[in-house]
């Protein structure tokens, strides 16, 4: 056998030999453990009940993202919170239990979670807007504005006791019906005071005395004791009024937002107008951060990715469906049919002229709640 011949088959075999042996080392050595993925880093965001939907649905959508920070995937919880659970300091939270960021129903909120010792910082001005708005059904606008043309707080707060065969109204209509959510329970209701009592007082800007004032809470007593059942109401008393028309509700103080999503099934029951108070309340919905030196930078940023992902063109166009008035998309009919629906009735795609009411501390707030309560204990 020629020598190369014997050659490659000493080296072929040589190298058959270093295989069997490597495969035979590795078989033998214990298995290298399987790296164990890093757990989810999981932020709460407390929302308000306004948006809280809407953030549900952007939430769920940016956790399928799967995004990344640093290593670990981040998830975003949302929970409901009314901003009454704040003002009343019954939200729950204190400096070892509180959410990483809150989506309050409106700006002054911060100031008021401050004097609870909740330290906040802004994350976003303004994710939307919406207003509160006067809504009737026509024939009952027909009775009314035969004794005044002006539609807004005195007409109601003087119709409030009366029946309405006392104002040239069918005596099947019943008593005056006004609606707002239980301000004990709902930021609207206190908004709604509010705004009652810059019609009173006839100024935006609330001080604490205007708020405790017994002369303005013996006239807001009418409009309050008309309110049939703030328990039939609930939270959302656009939807019962959907579904039950005049019979539960002649007219109601609630946000624009609420009107545009329950405005088919309400005009089913009767012609529907809107007017904007000369005193109204804007809900800003702006984005806090929970400012504690326990907060971590991927927390931090996780929100950061969050609020980001609602402000992007897609999520602020979800809010147009809803009613809202988005931070980063125009309001047009185009855009927002839902919306522009109720311009013939009365509502305006522009920021309505109205003054906006800025309210007073929360101490004030405080005890106009507690003389709410008092005054109407029953559901």
């Amino acid at each position: 056998m020629p020598r190369s011949r014997v050659l490659f088959l000493l080296i072929l075999g040589a190298a058959i030999v270093v295989v069997i042996g490597l495969q035979i080392f590795r078989s033998t050595q214990p298995a290298l453990p399987t790296a164990t993925p890093r757990p989810p880093l999981e932020v709460e965001v407390a929302v308000n009940p306004l948006l809280y939907d809407w953030a549900t649905e952007a939430a769920q959508s940016f956790n399928a993202r799967q995004i990344e920070i640093e290593g670990q995937p981040a998830r975003v919880r949302v929970t409901s919170v009314d901003g009454i659970g704040v003002i009343r300091g019954n939200a729950g939270w204190s400096i070892a239990n509180h959410p990483t960021a809150w989506i309050p129903e409106a700006s002054f909120l911060i100031s008021y979670a401050a004097e609870s010792n909740w330290r906040f910082s802004v994350e976003n001005p303004s994710l939307a807007s919406t207003y509160l708005v006067w809504g009737i059904f026509q024939d009952r606008l027909d009775v009314l504005t035969t004794a005044s043309p002006t539609i807004d707080w005195a007409l109601f707060q003087q119709s409030a006791p009366k029946s309405w065969s006392d104002l040239g109204g069918s005596a099947n209509w019943g008593f005056v019906k006004p609606a707002f959510p239980r301000p004990s329970q709902s930021l609207v209701g206190f908004a709604v005071m509010l705004s009652g009592s810059a019609a009173f007082h006839q100024k935006e800007t609330l001080s604490d005395a205007d708020l405790t004032n017994s002369a303005f809470q013996k006239w807001l007593q009418p409009v309050v004791d008309a309110v049939p059942s703030f328990a039939t109401l609930g939270i959302q008393p656009g939807s019962v009024i959907g579904a039950r028309g005049a019979s539960v509700a002649d007219f109601a103080l609630l946000p624009e937002s609420e009107f545009v999503q329950h405005y088919s099934a309400i005009n089913t029951k009767g012609q529907f107008r809107f007017f904007y108070p000369a005193y109204t309340f804007k809900f800003d919905f702006p984005v806090v951060i929970w400012d504690s030196a326990n907060l971590t930078a991927a927390q931090r940023g996780a929100v950061s990715q969050f609020v980001n992902a609602l402000t992007q063109t897609d999520a602020q166009q979800r809010l147009l469906a809803k009613g809202f008035r988005p931070a980063k998309v125009a309001l047009t009919t185009a855009n927002a049919p839902q919306f522009g629906a109720l311009v013939n009735a009365g509502l305006t795609l522009e920021a309505p002229k109205s003054l906006l009411v800025q309210p007073a501390s929360r101490s004030s707030g405080l005890s106009l709640l507690t003389w709410f309560d008092g005054f109407r204990s029953r559901p």
